[in-house]
């Protein structure tokens, strides 16, 4: 289950809470994982509803239904990374969501990096 909630850190004595929400959730089971999600808590909630359906998906096999599908492609690159990286999206699905322009400008620094030439 996915949980909304503010970070607190304690300094010098005096407590202090994040304005930002986090997300707290477990995938794989047993791993906890927070992502920092928004100012605005309804918001955050809604992200965490997403978490815990993508989680869903993921655990049943079931393809990733279209309306949810097309909530993700919204999400902003910083959490859709940090859901690739706990391997609740796959990243061929992701990379198919960027502009051409990005993955052409990525294969041109690859190529520069190794060494090809321009031509």
């Amino acid at each position: 289950m996915a949980t909304v909630e503010k970070m607190t850190q304690k300094k010098r004595g005096k407590v202090y809470k994040s304005p930002t929400w986090y997300v707290r959730y477990s995938y794989p089971p047993g791993k906890r994982r927070r992502i920092a999600a928004w100012a605005d808590k309804q918001s955050s909630k809604q992200l965490a509803a997403n978490i815990e359906k993508l989680i869903a998906c993921r655990a049943s096999g079931m393809p990733i239904p279209k309306n949810l599908s097309e909530t993700i492609e919204r999400l902003p690159e910083r959490i859709l990374n940090h859901l690739k990286k706990a391997e609740l999206l796959d990243t061929t699905r992701t990379a198919g969501a960027q502009l051409l322009s990005t993955h052409l400008n990525a294969w041109s620094k690859h190529l520069r990096a190794k060494g090809d030439s321009e031509k």
